[in-house]
């Protein structure tokens, strides 16, 4: 009698999630975003459908879209003990992410939107510069354990940086390379092209402490107007020209 009971409510159960609306994808991404990316206008099933992420507008709450995805479950890789979700959008190659025993596990994940999108959430007076450019974000593989430690590498890549505070100035393209091992991230800032020089290493720390550090090199007349936007995070450093940056969290 167990026996059937537990089957009946197996069953039960599978079906429920078989029904399950392309909305729950939604809880999931509000979730892991920590509210700060939804997924809208959502169609289908968790098992097979499309949407639009979007990110609330820091003034009035409503979400802008910015880039649709489809997503379709793989039911082979059950063969593997993985739950397993293709995405795709546009022209990007296909990403994966997918529910093992051991975590959560990521693959070749691009995401692009205006930069402006992501720097108006920055707790600082430096995120509302009205920032130009486009933000793009490739993670080759990243895996997290279900205690949140996470081993990977991440690319974040800014294109066409600007900023309202100086119109008729750009600032260049700049990466940061994430590279994550047992729950410590080592991050590396680079100069891709420009004349403002951005060269900077950190680290992220269990428990979210945060350092970077680094160096800004440019034409006086502009780079030494920067600590008038970013506060004491920017100082001089030597010759006009030449300034250091810290955060620390």
């Amino acid at each position: 009698m167990l026996r059937r009971s537990l089957l009946f409510l197996a069953c039960f159960l599978g079906a429920v999630a078989w029904q399950a609306p392309a909305t729950w994808a939604d809880l999931v991404i509000q979730r892991l975003s920590m509210g700060s990316m939804a997924l809208v206008g959502a169609e289908g099933s968790l098992w097979s459908g499309t949407g639009t992420l979007a990110v609330p507008e820091p003034s009035t709450g409503r979400f802008t879209p910015f880039m649709q995805v489809r997503w379709a479950w793989q039911p082979a890789w059950l063969l593997r003990g993985q739950f397993r979700w293709q995405f795709s959008s546009g022209g990007a190659a296909p990403a994966a992410i997918a529910l093992t025993p051991r975590g959560v596990e990521i693959e070749l994940l691009q995401i692009t939107m205006p930069a402006r999108y992501a720097l108006e959430r920055v707790p600082h007076a430096i995120g509302h510069a009205g920032w130009r450019g486009d933000l793009t974000l490739f993670v080759q593989h990243w895996q997290c354990n279900w205690r949140s430690q996470c081993t990977g590498d991440v690319n974040l890549q800014w294109f066409g940086v600007a900023s309202d505070l100086f119109p008729m100035r750009q600032f260049g393209d700049y990466q940061l390379n994430i590279h994550a091992q047992d729950g410590s991230m080592d991050l590396q800032l680079a100069t891709l092209r420009g004349a403002i020089q951005l060269q900077a290493q950190g680290k992220i720390q269990p428990g979210a402490h945060f350092d970077l550090s680094g160096s800004i090199q440019g034409e006086p007349a502009f780079v030494d107007r920067l600590p008038n936007i970013a506060g004491k995070l920017v100082t001089p450093d030597g010759p006009p020209g030449h300034l250091k940056f810290a955060v620390h969290q």
